[in-house]
């Protein structure tokens, strides 16, 4: 794998680039985890995200049903 990086943004408090096998999280905590597709490295920050919350947090699908709560939403 080269080291080039091609895209590099920030979503929900983390930061995701482009490389030659996908996509990173450079807050994962295994630095060589790799996603093919963009929507699994955004899904991870959003689990992340919401995790950190003491209060009730979800995440919606399009559909309006819940996909996720975090531990406080119990």
């Amino acid at each position: 794998m080269g080291n080039t990086i091609g895209i590099m943004f920030g979503f929900l408090g983390g930061t995701i680039f482009t490389s030659d096998g996908g996509y990173k999280v450079l807050q994962h905590p295994n630095p060589n985890r790799e996603y093919q597709r963009l929507s699994e490295a955004k899904w991870f920050l959003a689990l992340r995200w919401c995790e950190q919350f003491s209060t009730p947090a979800d995440i919606l699908n399009y559909q309006g049903q819940l996909s996720f709560y975090n531990q406080a939403a119990f």
